[in-house]
């Protein structure tokens, strides 16, 4: 999934059931983070917090799940 939406991820990421549904069905993330609105850094912890493994790639913020079992 790769979110560039001009600040609104900054809504989505604090948002329970959004969170509810990276959790659940998204298994990789791109993020452009715009940080007026959400710093990088709490960004980083929602994805920790779902299990994503992050690392940040030119302007995104990048998360991935491990394999189940690893």
């Amino acid at each position: 999934m790769k979110m560039d939406i001009e600040g609104a991820e900054a809504n989505l990421l604090r948002d329970l059931q959004f969170k509810s549904f990276l959790k659940e069905k998204v298994r990789r993330v791109a993020i452009e983070v715009h940080e007026e609105f959400m710093k990088a850094n709490e960004a980083i912890d929602v994805l920790w917090s779902l299990n994503f493994k992050t690392c940040v790639v030119k302007e995104f913020l990048c998360g991935i799940k491990p394999p189940i079992g690893i």
